[in-house]
């Protein structure tokens, strides 16, 4: 086993040179050595979970670990934050699972090196993880970041598809953000450039459409507090991304071509996208109200973002009030959006849904939430007339009820649960519509009784769901009882839990057994068993799992 954990000397380097110039030139010599002015806190976790199975392949490895933890240290007015990751699963797989990475802090500096993810806007960097380097500065009102590295490991074409795993090119990057203002009103313009590093693979994907592009984004980002419980925000983002580098140079050098020239060589494949997102707030004591908009180009895409909903246009109104001292409350909200957004599509579609929320609490014992919702969806001629056999007409309502009583005394607290599902697809199409309609029922109710002087606790849950479609009813019926006991001053924790669970095909069996035991505040060790059989007139199986846990806090 060759487990590492993968940092350039470069980012070391930076690292070290950083800490020890904020260190040298900006911390006082008394606060230092004032005992208040040091601490390390933080956790470390380590987990080994073991798995075995009988009648069926195993699901998952039989043995596994992960080590990780965080690490605060406190140097007078300088943080150093470490986090960090170590598992068995980078043997066998390609990415990095082994993580380490600091953000060292100091007032209005923080740095960041190892693996990171940060957030400079909606549209162009938003919590992708890199392996780099990092800064953000917070002087005044000013918001300055930077950060460079690897977003994508490479990843070569398993041509013998052995691993069940794409192949991928190395992908660097840069981005940075400029802006002013603080947590209430700010603009911040944004930019991103990432590229794919085509001699990062020994030969070119071929079994596999995986092509090395190359992306330059530009963002902004403004919020505004208007008044007191008024509030409006926008995002902006324009994405030139290129499918493939290798492709041929664009010989057109006017307009927006010239213009990015300097930052992205524009080519055949290249290709500019935007999108635009923005919203209104109103917010009184007992009255709010939230408009929202946004409309994204199709293939709208950023390499420093790892999925964005794209060609849509949608828009909302969400209006809420709250009466009776907080006793009776409603949200409503309608939203639409349609696909299409430059026409260029054989069809588009339309959805429509509205979603009410009412929630009645007329005391401390009792209370119901109930919500009701429904989904339109219908479809309309796009660049060709859609065939009325095929064309998309969905009504997908809903209502779910939840009531709760609670019956408490100095020592007992008892608390029934109760939860009712009704959903429905109705389809407009009566071709279809044998195929499509279904109805679906959920029903539930749960008992929670907690002696609290004796930390014994108890609970009991029995459901019910059931399924109607042109094929048949499948339904499946459960019960399910569980209880936990604490002793020895709430050192050690027992508990145990089992179900069982009657469906349509087969018969499963669950049981559970906890065990926690604290011999310090900064100890905890836990051991959980999991048993599991299915028995239907197919087949019949059995799996067991195991995991073993210690955490130290400091």
């Amino acid at each position: 086993m060759n487990i590492r954990i993968i940092i350039s000397p470069a980012h070391i380097t930076t690292v070290v040179l950083l800490v020890s110039s904020i260190v040298l030139h900006a911390q006082d010599a008394e606060r230092i050595t004032s005992a208040d002015a040091y601490s390390v806190t933080g956790s470390v976790l380590s987990r080994i979970v073991g798995y075995s199975a009988q009648g069926i392949a195993d699901r998952r490895v039989p043995l596994s670990y992960v080590f990780s933890g965080t690490v605060n240290i406190n140097l007078a007015d300088l943080a150093l934050p470490f986090t960090f990751t170590y598992s068995e699963q980078a043997r066998s797989f390609a990415q990095p699972f082994n993580q380490i990475g600091v953000s060292p802090r100091y007032k209005w500096i923080t740095a960041h090196a190892g693996y990171r993810n940060v957030n400079y806007s909606p549209f162009t960097l938003g919590g992708h993880q890199f392996l780099g380097w990092g800064v953000d500065l917070t002087p005044g009102n000013w918001r300055i970041s930077a950060m460079n590295g690897e977003f994508q490991s490479a990843v070569e074409e398993d041509t013998l598809r052995l691993l069940q795993q794409l192949p991928a090119y190395r992908r660097t990057g840069w981005a940075a953000k400029l802006g002013y203002g603080d947590g209430s009103t700010f603009i911040d313009v944004s930019v991103l450039k990432a590229r794919d590093d085509t001699s990062s693979l020994r030969l070119a994907p071929r079994a596999s459409d995986v092509l090395p592009a190359e992306n330059l984004v530009l963002g902004a980002s403004t919020r505004i507090a208007i008044a007191e419980g008024v509030s409006a925000y926008a995002d902006a983002g324009a994405s030139s991304y290129t499918r493939d580098v290798r492709s041929d140079v664009f010989s057109d050098n006017s307009g927006i071509t010239s213009s990015l020239s300097p930052l992205l060589t524009v080519r055949q494949s290249t290709n500019v996208f935007t999108a635009l997102q923005g919203g209104l707030s109103l917010n009184t004591p007992s009255v709010g109200i939230d408009l929202t908009f946004s409309r994204i180009d199709p293939d709208y895409k950023s390499m420093g973002i790892y999925f964005i909903n794209n060609d849509q246009i949608q828009w909302s109104v969400t209006p809420s009030l709250t009466l009776f001292d907080n006793m009776l409350r409603v949200r409503v909200q309608y939203q639409r959006m349609n696909d299409n957004v430059q026409g260029k599509k054989l069809s588009t579609t339309h959805r429509e849904n509205i979603n009410a929320q009412f929630s009645y609490a007329p005391s401390a014992f009792f209370g119901v939430d109930v919500s009701a919702s429904t989904m339109n969806t219908s479809q309309r001629d796009g660049t060709v007339a859609v065939v009325d056999s095929l064309r998309m007409n969905f009504s997908n309502p809903s209502l779910t009820v939840t009531p709760r009583y609670t019956l408490m005394d100095s020592l007992l607290s008892q608390t029934f649960v109760g939860m009712l599902m009704v959903q429905r697809l109705s389809d407009g199409n009566a071709r279809t519509a044998q195929f499509s309609q279904y109805t679906s029922l959920s029903a539930s109710l749960g008992y929670v009784a907690s002696w609290t002087r004796s930390g014994i606790s108890i609970n009991c849950n029995a459901n019910h769901n059931s399924l109607t479609n042109s094929a048949g009813t499948f339904s499946a019926s459960g019960i399910s009882a569980g209880g936990t006991a604490s002793m020895y001053e709430n050192t050690l924790s027992l508990g145990a839990t089992t179900s069982i669970s009657l469906q349509t095909s087969a018969t499963v069996l669950t049981a559970g057994v906890t065990a926690s035991y604290r011999p310090h505040e900064r100890h905890t060790i836990e051991l959980t068993t999991t048993a599991m059989r299915s028995a239907s007139p197919v087949t019949e199986f059995q799996e067991l799992s195991g995991v073993l846990s210690y955490v130290l806090t400091f």
